[in-house]
């Protein structure tokens, strides 16, 4: 499952709880309005404790994967994060974790000292203009990273995250704060 990242920018005054009220409280290991509405989504798609889940985010979504993907709730197939602040989480599950960043992005590094020494760490430059911070840390930007690591000589000592077999239906889900 893809997690997407912060969608308002603000402090606790707004229905959407990809904010950064969630941000700050992941990062500090506490409940978050955002990972509580991943949890309502997986649900509501038939998604049980104990089902195999390959958890994949961007920036917040991928510190909300990191959380699901240890929370021993769901038999982790595998972590993917990209351009998120993992910082003070520790990933020990026995699943393939591999974690994208941009050295000029400063997102990964809001997450505190790093610990995430269960996660294959794989840094470059993002391609973005000398300080622009908001083009580090841009998902199209991120896709070529990808794109360029699939095609990587280095690719077969990465970490081997599972691909789904057979079809899938995408479903999109749209959480709220209410309260």
């Amino acid at each position: 499952m893809y997690i997407a990242g912060t969608h308002e920018w603000s402090m606790g005054s707004s229905l959407d709880p990809f904010d950064m009220e969630s941000n700050v409280a992941l990062v500090a290991g506490v409940p978050a309005a955002s990972l509580l509405g991943v949890h309502r989504a997986m649900t509501r798609a038939g998604i049980k404790p104990g089902d195999a889940v390959t958890f994949t985010g961007h920036s917040q979504g991928g510190i909300i994967a990191a959380r699901l993907a240890e929370s021993g709730r769901y038999r982790t197939t595998g972590l993917l994060t990209v351009g998120s602040p993992l910082g003070t989480l520790a990933i020990t599950g026995p699943y393939p974790a591999l974690a994208l960043r941009h050295t000029d992005d400063l997102v990964p590094r809001l997450g505190g000292s790093d610990r995430t020494s269960g996660v294959m760490v794989v840094e470059r430059p993002s391609g973005a203009a000398p300080g622009d911070i908001v083009g580090a840390h841009e998902r199209t930007g991120y896709h070529q990273t990808a794109r360029d690591i699939d095609s990587s000589p280095a690719r077969p000592r990465l970490p081997e995250l599972p691909v789904p077999k057979g079809r899938s239906a995408p479903r999109l889900y749209v959480v709220r704060r209410v309260g």
